[in-house]
Order: structure tokens, then sequence, then C-alpha cells
């Protein structure tokens, strides 16, 4: 519990955050949101897809995180983790030692 109270929400921190997710989504999302509308007509009537969708969007998701580590990230900066928090280094060890409200557990 100690090391979930230790985490903290990501927040987009500088102006190329803001821009890198704006243009990750446009350029991403309307291909995910295309085969996903796709799989709702396709599926049957248990609610499985086809094997060529299941293929489909494992491409798809791979390409989502590959072009994230080797092109976004790079020229945008981090998408998870926020950028300048003095608090990004060694918050898991101290959250291992803190409770709710920096109470001891040890």
């Amino acid at each position: 519990m100690a090391y979930l109270y230790s985490l903290r929400p990501y927040r987009k921190t500088t102006y190329r955050q803001n821009v890198g997710g704006a243009l990750f989504l446009a350029f991403w999302g309307p291909i995910i949101l295309f085969l996903v509308g796709i799989s709702k007509s396709v599926a049957d009537e248990d609610g499985r897809i086809p094997a060529w969708l299941v293929n489909a969007l494992g491409i798809v998701f791979r390409g989502v995180w590959g072009s994230y580590d080797r092109v976004w990230k790079g020229l945008f900066g981090d998408g998870e983790r926020t950028i300048g928090d003095e608090r990004d280094e060694g918050d898991e060890e101290r959250g291992l030692r803190l409770g709710e409200k920096g109470v001891r557990l040890e």
C-alpha cells in the first residue's frame, strides 16, 4: 500500500509534451478508432474478432510503441513520466517506508 501511495499521476509539464501528445494522437488515433470500429462489425456473437484483425491490431500497437520509443520520445520528451518533478528519483524506496500522509510503516 505504501508503494501505491507514493505513485503520482503523469502531468505534462512542457510545451513539447503538449505538442507531441496532440500530434501523436492525431496520427495514431484515427487508425486505432478505425480498427476498433471494424472490430465491432466483424465480431461474432460471442464478441470474438477474426485472427486477421487481432494480427492487424498487434501490428498497429507495436507501431504505436515503436514510434513512441524511437521517434516521439526523442523529439517531444517523455510521455510516461512527468519531466521536472523533483520527486522523480527514489520515490519507490521512500514509498516502501512511508504510508499514507508520511506515517512510517517500518
